[in-house]
C-alpha cells in the first residue's frame, strides 16, 4: 500500500482530481479533452482520473472547460493541489 508522508518540492503544477458523475460519457472522451489542452493524466479506473497541469499553461482555461464538464453533470472535481500563481 502507498502511503503520502510529505511533499518533499512543488512544481508549480496545479493537480485536479475529476470524477466522472454521468456514466453514459466515455472517460477517455473527457481525458482526450483535457489532454488536447495540454494536460498530463493519470487514469486510476473508468469513472475517477487525476491531471497535472504544467506550469507554464493558462489554468484559467483548464478550469473553464471543467466547470463546463461540472455545468453539464458530467464531472465533478477538486484542486488539492494549487500553486499559489493558481488558486485566484
Amino acid at each position: 500500500m502507498l502511503t503520502y508522508k510529505e511533499t518533499m518540492n512543488f512544481s508549480g503544477n496545479p493537480t485536479v482530481q475529476v470524477v466522472i458523475i454521468d456514466k453514459s460519457v466515455a472517460t477517455n472522451d473527457v481525458r482526450d479533452t483535457l489532454h488536447a489542452l495540454g494536460c498530463v493524466i493519470e487514469k486510476f479506473n473508468e469513472a475517477y482520473f487525476v491531471i497535472d497541469v504544467p506550469e507554464e499553461l493558462d489554468y484559467q482555461l483548464i478550469r473553464s472547460k471543467l466547470e463546463e464538464l461540472v455545468s453539464t453533470d458530467t464531472i465533478e472535481y477538486a484542486e488539492p493541489c494549487l500553486s499559489e500563481q493558481h488558486r485566484d
